[in-house]
């Protein structure tokens, strides 16, 4: 069992540590993996130009330095016209049968709002070191329950045949001086 102790800020992943060009800034939504040598792989998002994409850093349990880290991209962004062509968002993890499902926010920018996501599902079967997307397109999109947007996954396997995914839906937009802002 693990102890956690808050250090405030993010002492355990900095981008001055990566200083990579597609790493210009953030290191956000971290989901924490526990490695076969005990050691976590944290999954996180970073962005360059407003466009995220993940990455993931392994530190020692031990001493919470950065042991291996991404030299890439874990995804890269859609095709010109898909649904994650301006950014990708890994929000929530769930093992299955030895792989790793990563389940996404994807968005492209429109003309008439900000931003227009969907979700999307990234299947990684090393572990975690590379993943491929299921599908060029998402697997939940807008619709008549969801007429805006859908994004931020967090999906349960509570058992073989029973999965749940709680999701952010939004109904409207409000003024965001010029291009809307999402409203829930």
């Amino acid at each position: 069992m693990f102890r956690w102790k808050k250090w405030g800020g993010n002492p355990c992943i900095s981008l001055k540590q990566f200083n990579d060009s597609w790493m210009e800034s953030h290191t956000q939504l971290a989901i924490p993996y526990v490695l076969p040598n005990g050691n976590i792989r944290v999954f996180f998002n970073s962005r360059t130009e407003g466009r995220s994409r993940p990455a993931f850093a392994d530190l020692d349990v031990e001493t919470w330095e950065i042991v291996q880290r991404s030299k890439a991209p874990l995804l890269d962004f859609g095709k010109p016209g898909t649904f994650d062509d301006s950014g990708v968002m890994f929000s929530s993890l769930v093992e299955v049968d030895g792989k790793l499902y990563m389940y996404y926010s994807g968005w492209n920018v429109p003309v008439t709002v900000r931003y227009h996501n969907s979700i999307g599902l990234a299947i990684s079967e090393d572990g975690g070191n590379t993943f491929y997307k299921y599908s060029e397109g998402p697997i939940l999109e807008r619709s008549i329950y969801n007429p805006i947007m859908v994004a931020g996954p967090y999906v349960l396997r509570r058992g073989e045949m029973d999965w749940m995914m709680y999701y952010l839906s939004c109904s409207s937009w409000i003024d965001g001086g010029g291009k809307g802002r999402a409203s829930i």
